[in-house]
């Protein structure tokens, strides 16, 4: 595998092509993270530097050298460098919302208006640029302000839900912002390449299956803004019939207890209780080459 390293002007500096050990993590609702051992030759320690960039070209996503270490391991024959990082969304850290925003529409939107008001518009961060919108239509609602454009794209896409990413636009040196939804590779549909996991077809290995039920709860009561017989209080019941389970939520900068679900919901916690007992099947997925399938796809 060839490693490409691209200055933070998204300008080609080498490649990387040997290494001892290359972890690569994709995420849906948050960067994902690598972390890259090779030598630490005069080339790779003048490739690896903090803020350039690394790219795959089997990904659409691109990783920033975030950290670099150059130690000599334990029985090695020669210093290494480590060099770690996270995936392009990251930089949307970089940037706080201000002023307020009061939203109400569609959670891709509401990425998207962020992101452009607070890192493209006004305060830009270099090569951002909007790519095309998706269409989604999961829909939010919310008031807030000096948070991070990243903590409030991960809490709306957590609620949603929705994935989103920074991909790196190498002809165009463009690192271009997406919103977007898993696809539906499930023997029940015709329109997409089924995706199958199996024995049979020897691409899982280590299945296991978990049911957990410790600290689930299904009923919110958020406290808002305010202080004593004054604090907005919001309900949110999601108990479907079940025994009700009661969590305290607080949330300060819940500003109403109209549609209280919606401001719940944009407010991104709402995932944590109404999912916490779900039931999971674990696995290792054995990957070759580009994927068909991507994270929060249906199979």
């Amino acid at each position: 595998m060839e490693l490409y390293i691209y200055s933070p002007e998204i300008e080609l500096q080498g490649v990387v092509d040997g290494f001892s050990s290359f972890r690569w993590r994709q995420r849906f609702f948050e960067p994902g993270e690598f972390e890259l051992h090779c030598a630490a030759t005069p080339n790779n320690r003048a490739l690896l530097a903090g803020e350039n960039i690394i790219h795959r070209l089997d990904r659409s996503e691109a990783g920033i050298i975030e950290s670099v270490k150059i130690d000599a391991p334990d029985g090695g024959t020669g210093d290494e460098i480590v060099a770690a990082g996270r995936m392009g969304s990251s930089m949307l850290d970089r940037r706080i919302i201000m002023p307020a925003i009061n939203y109400t529409g569609a959670a891709e939107s509401a990425m998207r208006k962020i992101v452009s008001d607070n890192a493209i518009s006004i305060r830009p961060l270099p090569h951002l640029a909007l790519g095309a919108a998706a269409g989604l239509t999961p829909a939010c609602a919310f008031q807030v302000e000096w948070k991070t454009v990243l903590t409030v794209c991960e809490a709306l896409g957590k609620a949603a839900p929705l994935g989103f990413r920074v991909r790196l636009d190498v002809p165009n040196k463009l690192w271009v912002f997406e919103a977007y939804g898993g696809t539906d590779h499930s023997v029940t549909q015709a329109v997409n390449p089924i995706v199958l996991f199996s024995d049979e077809f020897q691409n899982i290995s280590g299945a296991a299956y978990t049911l957990d039920h410790t600290g689930y709860s299904n009923y919110a009561i958020v406290g808002g803004e305010g202080g004593g017989a004054d604090r907005v209080i919001a309900e949110v019941d999601r108990t479907g019939g079940e025994p009700r389970r009661e969590l305290w939520v607080d949330a300060n900068d819940l500003k109403s207890s109209a549609d209280t679900e919606d401001c719940f919901t944009g407010d991104g916690s709402a995932a944590a209780f109404a999912l916490s007992h779900t039931p999971s099947n674990v696995g290792s997925v054995t990957v070759g080459g580009t994927s068909a399938w991507n994270r929060m796809d249906k199979i």
